[in-house]
């Protein structure tokens, strides 16, 4: 078991060897971890496009995080490969291939160093000495680092809520040498996280200062590995990779170009073909008893909320009250088995991060909410409860609509849940049941359709 916070201990890292390292971050970013299918550009432009192309600057190296330990190598560049699918558009002969990295890693991000930084842009290739760490930063989480001949603190501070209640999304990591403290990773507005931990904190270039790798894992059970790093006089930098273990198809349209292309490849693709198949929606088969949901506002809107004609606000007397708590509760049965959905506002921390900060990549409109309130849509089934979906306490337009039943034709049970969290921009989630200790339902697709 872990000892009681706060935590207090020692780590001791020679950094002598870590001298010829130091460079100065000109930007740091991190590598696409799955292969992404890429059409109408080269691979150099596709490269540019994730601003992952070195340009002129001093050399970029590739930060690895593998087996509990940091690596830095030179960065090879992504690769193109043929998709698993290979039809082109005869009118432009346009050529459809996948990029990847040229070893696909665990975790990495690029490191572009300036060219007139010490060392002259140069880090040494090899493990980072540090220490795999792996410590749970709860309120109160403190930890002492010595490094570059200089004692480190590094702490873990949250802001307090209604009731005195530690607010989601308001962790601030800091640490402090002989001078002021500096912030290493910024609250973030809307996110509420199951848990936050320090995989491990060494030196990756050579400042003589502590650098973190950091996991987050959402409430709803994507992860987040987020790279802090020292830049000597400039403060820290930060960016992160966000990873989804369910893995959900993710699918975006605009406009009636994207439906007519879509529709184009589907109705010209080849047939047979084993490798790759555009996925059909079926018919609903069955609906749970429930029916529809309507979420709306589980009537919430936000401070303020444009009339119809976008000039004026809605009068304060028109809007409904905006508190925490649950706001939608009701029962289901599927095949038997009774389900409970729960829609309860949450309070979060609302702000502008005024340090190093990394927002998720996550579907649109999810865990982004300025009102200091979140919406958490909750499934619960005999004594588990499984949040399904954060977002915004109201929608832009129509409600938010949760159908269940047998929507895919399986017999097992699904959720969708369908909401336009912004003007002209309609969002679908999909989960289905599994049957896996500590949860319910799993995500099978988001689909973003915006109007143009």
């Amino acid at each position: 078991m872990k000892a009681p916070l706060p935590v207090v201990l020692a780590l001791h890292l020679a950094v002598a060897p870590l001298l010829a390292r130091a460079a100065d971050i000109d930007h740091l970013k991190p590598v696409p971890l799955t292969p992404q299918t890429v059409s109408g550009v080269t691979l150099a432009e596709h490269a540019a496009s994730l601003y992952l192309d070195a340009g002129e600057r001093a050399p970029a190296y590739a930060v690895f995080w593998r087996d509990g330990q940091v690596r830095v190598e030179r960065f090879r560049g992504l690769r193109e490969r043929p998709a698993p699918f290979n039809w082109s558009r005869p009118e432009n002969e346009e050529r459809i291939f996948e990029a990847d990295y040229d070893e696909p890693p665990l975790l990495a991000f690029v490191l572009f160093p300036s060219d007139d930084g010490p060392g002259n842009g140069r880090l040494a290739i090899g493990i980072v000495p540090g220490l795999s760490v792996d410590d749970r930063i709860r309120e109160g989480w403190r930890r002492e680092v010595e490094m570059g001949g200089t004692r480190w603190t590094v702490r873990g501070d949250y802001e307090k809520g209604p009731g005195g209640r530690v607010l989601p999304g308001s962790m601030r990591l800091t640490v402090q040498g002989t001078g002021p403290q500096h912030v290493v990773l910024d609250r973030t507005p809307g996110l509420i996280f199951r848990e936050q931990s320090i995989l491990w904190i060494g030196d990756v270039t050579g400042e003589g200062e502590p650098d973190f790798l950091v996991r987050r894992t959402l409430l709803t059970g994507e992860v987040d590995h987020v790279l802090s790093l020292s830049r000597g006089a400039k403060g820290w930098v930060a960016t992160g990779a966000t990873l989804d273990p369910d893995r959900p198809e993710r699918g975006f349209s605009s406009g009636i170009a994207d439906a007519e292309d879509t529709a184009w490849r589907t109705t010209n693709s080849p047939r047979p073909y084993a490798a790759y198949r555009v996925p059909a929606p079926k018919a609903v088969a069955s609906y749970a008893l429930a029916g529809t949901m309507q979420v709306r506002g589980i009537a919430i809107v936000p401070a303020a909320r444009p009339a119809a004609d976008g000039n004026a606000s809605e009068p304060a007397a028109s809007r409904p009250p905006v508190t925490p708590g649950v706001k939608r509760d009701f029962v289901f049965t599927f095949a038997g088995e009774r389900y409970r959905i729960v829609a309860e506002l949450v309070a979060t921390w609302s702000g502008e991060p005024q340090g190093p900060a990394y927002t998720p990549d996550l579907p649109f409109g999810t865990y982004w909410s300025e009102s200091g309130l979140s919406l958490v849509v909750s499934i619960q089934h005999r004594s588990v409860k499984q949040a399904l979906l954060v977002t915004q306490p109201v929608m832009d337009d129509d409600p938010m609509r949760l159908t269940a039943g047998d929507l895919d034709g399986s017999g097992r049970l699904s959720l969708t849940i369908d909401s336009m969290p912004h003007y002209n921009n309609a969002m679908t989630h999909t989960w289905t049941r599994v049957e896996e200790p500590g949860r319910i339902m799993k995500r099978v697709s988001t689909f973003q359709a915006q109007g143009c």
